[in-house]
């Protein structure tokens, strides 16, 4: 039994990811109240893994020769 063919099938709605203005993002920075809490920000704003991929991190992920860090999440792994 194969597909039916008289079904249309919706378009799928592609948006453009809004991203932060410099101002906004000193504001962000600027209300960070420590050094970790703003590493955090800049980490999540600067690679844009989520805060469950950003959770699971090790410092074993992180390739400091080569400024990379390996993600493992929902998506699978990256770089």
């Amino acid at each position: 039994m194969g597909a039916p063919r008289m079904v249309m099938m919706r378009p799928v709605q592609r948006h453009i990811p809004r991203v932060l203005t410099q101002d906004q993002l000193h504001k962000v920075l600027g209300a960070a109240c420590t050094k970790h809490e703003r590493a955090l920000v800049e980490l999540l704003y600067g690679t844009g893994c989520r805060t469950g991929e950003l959770r699971a991190m090790r410092i074993e992920n992180v390739d400091f020769a080569n400024r990379r860090i390996r993600v493992t999440g929902k998506t699978g792994t990256r770089m």
